[in-house]
């Protein structure tokens, strides 16, 4: 089960519910805002979610992680560089604005790690998992998690349908964005969903034709 929520934390942003459908275990993936909407919908779902997800740092996508493990009582998980942007409202750009943000006590993964889900029946060949590919270049902590059994990738603000992630944020690089997306991004099989954090879905190979690549 996919179901995108979009929240508005400054700026409308896709946070992402993916759960397991026999079971109803799940990830809650770039909780950007509106907590009470979060938890309505995964009410509405019945998924109990076993870990928050974070595709990278800025603020539009960690507006509600604090508020959510409160509720949820699950763990939230970034990459290992995310600290310089879950710590420092001026690199997940908060700062700008009245009300800053700061998410302590993030347990880390890395690229090529697989994130199971606690349920015992899930994990690598059964319910969901998804495997983190570390794409630099919006920001030094930018992720994909992809599920290759089902053939979804989240792909955060690395690319869009039709665009690609911001690169003039602090932390950002657009050469090494681009170098990811065609080597990390297209290297996916064609009919990847790609699940984004702003706007609609994509594939890889709609993407990937639109580079000409």
């Amino acid at each position: 089960m996919i179901r995108c929520i979009e929240t508005d934390y400054y700026c409308p942003e896709n946070s992402w519910l993916y759960a397991d459908d026999l079971t109803k275990h799940g990830f809650l993936i770039d909780p950007g805002g509106e907590p009470e909407l979060l938890l309505r919908v995964i009410r509405e779902e019945g998924v109990t979610v076993d870990k928050i997800l974070l595709t990278h740092g800025h603020l539009d996508h960690i507006g509600a992680v604090n508020e959510m493990r409160e509720i949820l009582g699950a763990e939230a998980w970034g990459h290992e560089n995310g600290d310089r942007y879950l710590l420092d409202p001026v690199w997940n750009l908060s700062a700008a604005f009245p009300e800053t943000v700061t998410v302590k006590d993030v347990k880390k993964f890395r690229d090529g790690d697989l994130i199971t889900l606690n349920d015992p029946s899930s994990g690598e060949g059964a319910g969901i998992s998804l495997r983190v590919i570390h794409t630099p270049g919006h920001t030094r902590d930018s992720v994909l998690l992809y599920d290759e059994a089902n053939g979804v990738a989240f792909s955060g603000d690395t690319i869009f349908e039709a665009g690609l992630g911001n690169d003039s944020f602090i932390g950002g690089d657009g050469i090494l964005l681009r170098k990811n997306i065609r080597e990390k991004v297209f290297s996916l099989p064609e009919e990847t969903l790609l699940c984004p954090g702003h706007g609609g879905t994509t594939t890889a190979g709609i993407e990937k034709r639109r580079w000409g690549v």
